[in-house]
């Protein structure tokens, strides 16, 4: 009995300890969340300047999360409010890795049974209704069919709340600068437990059909490997006719491919899916931008360049990788440069190693930096002001900023181009459509969603770990290693990427944030897969131009 006894207190004790353990961990998150988002107003450049158009800032988002802290109950529910935090940080560079312990992505990614969309999105962010889209009738086997949830159901409710209030909160809770663009990741938004939702809870969708309303009981499940849409990377573009009707294919690269139809001569597609060769370099011929660039031109472009008066270039889904100046000076008709990028004064950029991965290990760029430094105007540069912008990518080290990059057919094309974008062209993409239009203005037209106006350059780290001793945590800012990821440390809470950086034109106005207005405003319907909406974006550009 003694025995038994003292096992019993051995166990209240360590349940104990572990309590306490937790309820100490609480009270230093509170103390993290002030002192992160103290690091991130210091150090961020770009990534908050979207939160502008938001009712909310990122103090008030941070104060409403603060009572999420107090409230959790698991180490994965604290990890969920930092999460939630990070959705709110309107930047799409800029991300929140947890620690194993604290995510529960650990357990899988979280699927529902039922997927809803935007009927339509109008430009300004308005949505008249949102509908059913899929549902997995699998979960549904209890249900007579005509009591099962439909696809063109109008969700009207979830769990007792309009769904007008979870799309205002989604606009709050979403790292895309528009609303428009916001309604296109609701879904995905909500279903990640970005907003007030999440995995633990009970889920009820209110549905109107033929206008009766019914409540749906909606099941959770974690996504299988057989749920991923990802691409071989190894395998080259091709033609998808729903995409592109009517049109061949006449070209074939690797993320690059074109397309012509006799019906519409002189008017060619092309095609560009990826800008990243992370993947494949080393295991194919194409496996650098200048090297696919190099490839069209000289296959296709430098054949075709003198014939085609309207060029359309589908950039829909292109994630960005490396530089584009190889693409552009293809296209361009004078000298350029692909952005220009300007960076705090912090302690961080007087730090060599910082200043080496910032500058993506550029001597151009570190001597522009020096010579600034040695200048009285270094002096009057108050610490967290901007410095001068500098170009993005330097075409020399020793004249970065004298020297530009040269278009490779400067004469030759005289045509007009349309560059079909999404809110996914984001980083070199968005580099790329602006460049283009900056340089070609008019020439240029823009048609689909905008594109992200995320063309962020430079990252850093902060990491946050609990310890022992006062004040309880410990805040770290690393320097972010070019096309590295935010890997948390074993024993650190969570590793964070924060933009450091803002993109400018030459005379330093800003562009981060700011996405190309479109001048074909096409968003896909709630029933259209993408290669149907582009297929539609095809047909109203050839109609316009």
């Amino acid at each position: 009995m003694k025995i038994i006894s003292f096992l019993v207190l051995i166990i209240s004790l360590s349940v104990f300890a572990k309590s306490n353990s937790f309820e100490k961990e609480k009270q230093s998150s509170l103390k993290i969340m002030d002192a992160y988002i103290k690091e991130v107003y210091r150090l961020d450049s770009d990534g908050l300047l979207p939160r502008a158009n938001r009712k909310l800032s990122w103090d008030q988002i941070a104060n409403k999360l603060s009572a999420d802290i107090r409230a959790s109950k698991t180490k994965m529910e604290l990890g969920r409010v930092f999460q939630r935090l990070d959705s709110a940080y309107t930047n799409l560079h800029a991300r929140i890795n947890l620690n194993d312990e604290y995510n529960f992505n650990t357990e899988g990614r979280p699927m529902l049974a039922v997927t809803f969309r935007p009927e339509t999105i109008n430009e300004d962010g308005r949505v008249p209704k949102y509908l059913i889209s899929n549902v997995r009738k699998e979960h549904f086997i209890n249900l007579e069919p005509s009591m099962r949830p439909k696809v063109s159901d109008e969700l009207i409710a979830i769990n007792n709340i309009p769904i007008k209030n979870w799309a205002d909160e989604n606009f709050e809770f979403c790292k895309f600068p528009l609303r428009s663009q916001c309604e296109t990741e609701f879904f995905d938004n909500f279903r990640k437990g970005n907003l007030s939702w999440y995995r633990r809870q009970p889920l009820t969708f209110t549905l109107l059909r033929d206008g009766k309303k019914s409540d749906y009981q909606i099941p959770v499940f974690a996504a299988a490997k057989s749920d991923s849409n990802d691409s071989d990377p190894l395998e080259a573009c091709s033609l998808n006719k729903t995409r592109y009707p009517g049109f061949e294919m006449v070209y074939q690269g690797h993320h690059a491919c074109a397309f012509e139809n006799k019906s519409h001569p002189n008017v060619t597609i092309l095609r560009i899916r990826s800008f990243r060769y992370k993947e494949v370099e080393g295991q194919i011929e194409i496996d650098q931008t200048s090297k696919e660039a190099k490839h069209f031109a000289d296959l296709y472009w430098s054949k075709k360049i003198s014939t085609t008066k309207h060029l359309i270039i589908d950039v829909v889904e292109n994630g960005g990788g490396q530089a584009v100046v190889y693409w552009v000076k293809l296209f361009l008709d004078q000298d350029f440069q692909d952005q220009w990028v300007q960076f705090k004064k912090t302690k961080e950029l007087e730090d060599p190693e910082w200043r080496n991965n910032a500058f993506y290990n550029e001597p151009g760029k570190e001597k522009i930096y020096q010579d600034l430094k040695k200048s009285p105007k270094w002096a009057e540069i108050k610490e967290g002001e901007f410095i001068p912008a500098m170009p993005q990518f330097c075409i020399s080290d020793t004249e970065c900023l004298t020297k530009k990059w040269q278009p490779q057919f400067p004469d030759k094309f005289k045509g007009h181009i349309t560059i079909l974008t999404d809110p996914w062209c984001i980083s070199s993409c968005t580099g790329f459509a602006w460049t283009m239009k900056y340089y070609l203005k008019d020439r240029v037209k823009f048609a689909g969603l905008p594109e992200s106006g995320d063309s962020t350059y430079s990252r850093s780290y902060i990491e946050a770990s609990f310890i022992d001793k006062a004040p309880g945590y410990k805040l770290e800012v690393f320097p972010r290693a070019p096309l590295s990821r935010p890997e948390v440390s074993k024993d650190a809470f969570f590793r964070s990427a924060i933009s450091t950086s803002r993109s400018t034109d030459e005379d330093g106005n800003i562009v981060s944030g700011v996405p190309m207005k479109v001048d074909y405003f096409i968003a896909p319907k709630w029933d259209e897969d993408v290669d149907e909406w582009v297929g539609r974006m095809i047909g109203v550009v050839l109609n316009r131009r």
